[in-house]
């Protein structure tokens, strides 16, 4: 038994739980530096870092995320590409997933494609899957390039 009594209820909120999170773990050194604003704003528009920002400057928790990320998005859209014109549930389902995880790393326009991409028609679904799955491919390739960015530039950070 951990001792653990927190509960967070739906909908989840970054924030809050960070906060749970940083109750848990042993305390953690307040005084790391964070990067410079020209650091941060350095990822494009491509990726939100301000939804970033809200998990700390702890760059072995953000190293994590983004990988994971970067993982489970990569076997979503090779998914996509088996099942684009075949399976039209199968594929919203994937796109539903890859939404929500791109809205959890502040991708908003990655997050915006699988989104107008789930909510095709089964007839608009039949024209333009493979369309989608092309503009999604190209916006991830795009965030995971800032989302690298990001991770150097916060090992770069805590290194000095």
């Amino acid at each position: 038994d951990a001792g653990v009594d927190l509960y967070l209820t739906k909908p989840i909120r970054s924030r809050t739980l960070l906060q749970a999170i940083s109750t848990l773990g042993p305390e953690r050194n307040s005084a790391i530096e964070q990067p410079a604003d020209d650091q941060v704003q350095s990822n494009n528009a491509t990726l939100d870092n301000r939804l970033l920002e809200e998990f700390g400057y702890d760059s072995s928790f953000i190293t994590r995320l983004a990988n994971s990320f970067i993982f489970t998005t990569e076997k979503y859209l090779a998914e996509l590409d088996s099942y684009s014109q075949h399976n039209y549930h199968a594929y919203r389902q994937t796109m539903h997933a890859l939404k929500s995880g791109a809205g959890n790393i502040g991708a908003a326009t990655m997050q915006h494609l699988a989104q107008r991409a789930e909510d095709l028609s089964q007839t608009e679904y039949d024209k333009s899957a493979h369309d989608y799955i092309v503009n999604l491919t190209d916006e991830f390739q795009m965030v995971k390039n800032a989302l690298q960015a990001l991770i150097e530039s916060r090992h770069k950070d805590q290194q000095t």
